[in-house]
C-alpha cells in the first residue's frame, strides 16, 4: 500500500540536508502520521531540534527556543489556508509535548 502523501521536493531536500552525518546529530529521524479531522494527515518528523510537519505538498519547520515557552516557526511553504497552518501547529505542539519540549 502507498502513502497518500507526498512531499513537496524542498521538504524532501531539506530531510537530506538534515540527515547528512556532518550537518546533523546521530538520533535519526522519527516518522509519525497523524490524523486531523477526516482528510488531513500529517507527517511529523523530529530532525535535532526542528519539529517538521507534511502534508501532501506543504510543509511547516518549527523549533523550541530555550528562552521560550513554546514553539517558534522556523520556515513554510506558502499558503493562504489558515485552517491548515492551525492544524498543522496543533500537530507539532503535539509532537512537543510528546517529547516534553512544551507542557
Amino acid at each position: 500500500m502507498t502513502s497518500p502523501l507526498t512531499l513537496s521536493p524542498k521538504m524532501l531536500h531539506y530531510y537530506n540536508v538534515c540527515s547528512h552525518p556532518s550537518r546533523s546529530s546521530a538520533q535519526g529521524v522519527a516518522v509519525r502520521v497523524r490524523s486531523l479531522g477526516k482528510s488531513k494527515r500529517f507527517v511529523v518528523v523530529v530532525q535535532d531540534d526542528d519539529i517538521i510537519v507534511g502534508l501532501s505538498g506543504f510543509y511547516a519547520v518549527y523549533y523550541k527556543p530555550s528562552n521560550q515557552p513554546q514553539l517558534i516557526l522556523r520556515r513554510r511553504s506558502k499558503t493562504d489556508d489558515n485552517e491548515l497552518l492551525a492544524q498543522a501547529r496543533q500537530a507539532a505542539n503535539d509532537k512537543a509535548r510528546e517529547l516534553g519540549w512544551i507542557v
